[in-house]
């Protein structure tokens, strides 16, 4: 578990391994996001006929450990915690692991629980305490660190090559000046069509 893992909130990355602010004991439900598969029953038929499936928003439990060199400082910390992993309206929680094989994965969630810190033997033990922190991450996939962009020019055509595994929601910016800019997707034929429209 050497992998390092960081918080990106309003801006600003807190690393939550490695013991500054806290050591990740365990992290659930980051592989493959959870899969729907879809059918239908026509009358009198036996059985269903699939036609395709979906992936669903993850859940994801992830555990981690806080030590400090006193009591007081172990309540400053806590507090410091919270503060990080609060929900706040509006403020999605980026996780960003770098993982041990250099490659760098991100995913966007809201907090779903507030933090638990049971006060048990088991999870509290004089400065030192174990909580965890649930995260519903609605679109389910990680993504890399690095956008691929590609610029075109009117009437033309470029292939944006894509390595992942999963669809991806590209982000598209018309600047003009332009007059009825229309944007194909070549190999599907779906297009995006804003014509009469003028952009100065």
């Amino acid at each position: 578990m050497a992998q390092t893992w960081y918080v990106i909130r309003g801006g600003t990355t807190t690393q939550v391994s490695g013991g500054n602010l806290s050591y990740r004991v365990s992290a659930n439900n980051i592989g493959t996001p959870p899969k729907r598969n879809l059918s239908t029953r026509g009358p009198f038929q036996h059985g269903e006929t699939f036609y395709g499936f979906r992936y669903d928003k993850r859940v994801m439990s992830l555990v981690f450990y806080a030590e400090s060199a006193s009591l007081a400082l172990a309540d400053v910390k806590r507090d410091d915690i919270y503060n990080l992993w609060r929900g706040i309206e509006g403020e999605t929680v980026t996780i960003k692991v770098v993982r041990d094989d250099g490659a760098v994965r991100l995913i966007d969630g809201e907090v779903v629980n507030i933090i638990d810190f049971p006060d048990s033997i088991n999870d509290r033990f004089g400065t030192a305490q174990s909580f965890a922190v649930q995260l519903e991450c609605h679109n389910p996939f990680w993504r890399k660190e690095a956008a691929t962009v590609a610029v075109l020019t009117i009437n033309g055509t470029t292939t944006i090559p894509y390595a992942g595994q999963f669809p991806a929601e590209p982000i598209i910016n018309i600047i003009g000046p332009i007059t009825n800019p229309v944007v194909t997707q070549v190999y599907t034929g779906k297009k995006m069509d804003f014509t009469l429209i003028t952009i100065s």
